[in-house]
């Protein structure tokens, strides 16, 4: 009896041992695939972005100089919304949320919010584009994220 006990720990043993192992496996797995997901995340970020602004409504406000961005003057508005998509994206799908959305849902929500806010954007009322937008971005990422919290809980 105290054989096969002893039989039995030690086979516990080796299969706690092989699920370490293979939980290892798995972590050095994900981190390889880690820096492909950013680069999916900038190449789905540009592509939205290229395209709405490809919009007619949108291309010519951007030619007259209704978009006007005033950052650095080697920084298109394009290049600027791409950066600003990526990097809100990034951080707040890399927060522990206790939400189950990927990056990629995440740029298509920025991107949404970004044509919202660039079709109620008026010079006008003394904002500046990248605050404006940043702002709209930023609460079309919570609402997302909130959404999602609710899905999950009902």
């Amino acid at each position: 009896m105290k054989e096969e006990s002893k039989e039995i720990i030690e086979s516990n043993k080796r299969s706690e041992k092989l699920v370490e192992n293979i939980l290892s496996v798995e972590k050095k797995r994900a981190k390889l695939n880690e820096p492909r997901r950013y680069i999916e995340v900038h190449i789905e970020a540009e592509r939205l972005v290229k395209a709405i602004l490809s919009f007619e409504k949108f291309k010519n406000k951007n030619q007259t100089g209704y978009f006007s961005y005033k950052g650095d003057s080697d920084i298109d508005l394009d290049h600027f919304l791409i950066g600003l998509i990526y990097s809100l994206t990034l951080h707040y799908g890399n927060k522990e949320l206790g939400v189950d959305l990927d990056l990629i849902d995440l740029v298509q929500e920025c991107s949404i919010a970004l044509e919202r806010s660039l079709d109620k954007f008026d010079p006008e009322m003394g904002f500046e584009l990248p605050i404006y937008v940043y702002w709209w971005i930023v609460q079309g990422l919570k609402n997302a994220i909130d959404r999602e919290k609710a899905n999950q809980s009902s």
